[in-house]
């Protein structure tokens, strides 16, 4: 799965917000995660419900998918055990889901899903569940590292994979953070494997005239989602420079 090179802008709705009125594994994780943040998890109304619904998703193979019946992904095996990690509710049977995450390694990096080509979304969710979750270390750190150093492009920023960054495709603050991210809970230590003051400078260059950044060169609007993941990347990427 490769994110959108784009990002619409809605206008804000005039009335009141609408919903489909059903709870969804995005919310719950969010939710979570902010209470977390804020350091506010007992105000969690039932924690056991919470953490019912968030095991609900796990599938026989050790994944976890955004609905009951759905394939699993790696996207959904984050949120579902980083959410019942920070409920402080035990992750069931760790070893498959671990064995899941390596059906998804292709020999450098992860995909989204087994037989599914590597990209630093999928490395980002699957580095973070294996070390917090599983506990034990990615498969192969060279290769990671290799894999993790070939995102960056000629301009200085992270693409969403090697190949983008090899045939000029652009990068994205999204894939930045998800870069430097993984690099950092992988442990691989040492030197990163980028240029990291070009890396900065492309990062401070979507930044526009109000303060918010763009998501690549070609986004022609600030958004909250690359505020967002932007100034995260660069809070990690400056505790990084040699």
């Amino acid at each position: 799965m490769i994110a959108p090179k784009s990002l619409r802008i809605a206008r804000a709705p005039a009335g009141p917000g609408q919903g489909t009125g059903e709870p969804d594994l995005w919310c719950t994780y969010a939710a979570v995660r902010t209470l977390g943040w804020l350091d506010r998890l007992p105000d969690v109304r039932a924690p056991e419900s919470t953490a019912r619904y968030l095991r609900s998703r796990r599938n026989a193979d050790g994944g976890y998918a955004w609905s009951r019946g759905m394939a699993s992904d790696a996207w959904a095996t984050f949120y579902c055990t980083q959410a019942l990690r920070d409920l402080g509710t035990p992750v069931d049977d760790t070893a498959a889901t671990e064995e899941w995450l390596g059906a998804t390694w292709t020999g450098h990096a992860y995909g989204m899903q087994p037989g599914q080509h590597a990209d630093v979304w999928a490395t980002h969710f699957s580095v973070r569940t294996q070390v917090r979750v599983c506990g034990g270390p990615v498969p192969d750190p060279e290769a990671l590292q290799s894999w993790l150093g070939g995102l960056q492009d000629a301009d200085g920023g992270l693409c969403w994979t090697p190949e983008h960054a090899a045939r000029g495709r652009g990068p994205d603050v999204r894939a930045c953070y998800y870069g430097v991210v993984a690099w950092l809970e992988a442990g691989l230590g040492g030197k990163a494997p980028w240029d990291v003051d070009r890396l900065v400078a492309w990062m401070r260059g979507m930044q526009g005239d109000d303060g918010g950044f763009r998501l690549h060169v070609n986004a022609g609007t600030p958004c909250l989602w690359a505020t967002y993941r932007a100034t995260g990347a660069l809070r990690q990427a400056i505790d990084i420079l040699p």
